[in-house]
């Protein structure tokens, strides 16, 4: 299972595991809206770019989206997500 959630990479060829924190559900909340995914970290929905997107069938069970803290103008923090595989259903 490691080596799979290791080799899963996002539609711009960036690694998920590697470069991002991954979360389960019970951390972060998650929803569509329309027929995009979103998910809530920290209290704040963000939509999940088309590109963080992985479409390969989900060897966890459970959607995980792996994400950054970035920091706009150094002032406040922001979050980028790099990669987000659904459920197993969704």
């Amino acid at each position: 299972m490691r080596a799979w959630a290791n080799s899963l990479q996002n539609k711009l060829s960036e690694g998920c595991c590697s470069t991002a924190d991954g979360w389960k559900p019970e951390a972060v909340e998650y929803d569509m809206r329309g027929n995009k995914y979103r998910v809530k970290i920290e209290g704040q929905w963000y939509d999940v770019p088309a590109n963080a997107m992985i479409d390969l069938p989900n060897k966890f069970g459970f959607p995980v989206v792996w994400y950054y803290k970035t920091w706009d103008n150094g002032i406040r923090p922001s979050i980028s997500i790099r990669c987000f595989i659904p459920g197993a259903g969704g």
